[in-house]
């Protein structure tokens, strides 16, 4: 009955080495997973110093340049939306084809498609 208990001491004692061993390792992926991280999250600053840096160094007139190219742009292409939408007109659309428009000509067709997805 004594060997009993003494296999069952050690086996105890040898279960708690191996938790505790087995506890360091998980200790240690845990902080090695945050370096880790930390070392991506100082990587991606460097990255992004490195480019507001760039941007930086870039030469004024080519930002006063594209500035100006984008507020002409803006305006011709407001003006234009606004002549074309002037000389628009309603287009006549037969009692045909508006019975038609109104019954769902040609979605039908494409329904069962739009089913299966």
């Amino acid at each position: 009955m004594a060997i009993n208990w003494t296999a069952i001491a050690v086996t105890a004692v040898a279960a708690k080495a191996y938790g505790t061993l087995y506890q360091g390792y998980a200790m240690a992926a845990y902080y090695q997973g945050k370096a880790d991280i930390a070392l991506l999250q100082g990587r991606t600053k460097a990255v992004e110093a490195k480019e507001n840096a760039n941007m930086k160094l870039m030469p004024l007139d080519i930002v006063f340049g594209a500035m100006t190219f984008f507020l002409t742009l803006n305006k011709e292409l407001r003006k234009n939306i606004l002549n074309y939408l002037a000389t628009q007109t309603e287009l006549e659309i037969s009692p045909q084809l508006r019975t038609s428009l109104k019954n769902g000509a040609g979605i039908n067709l494409f329904t069962p498609y739009a089913k299966e997805t």
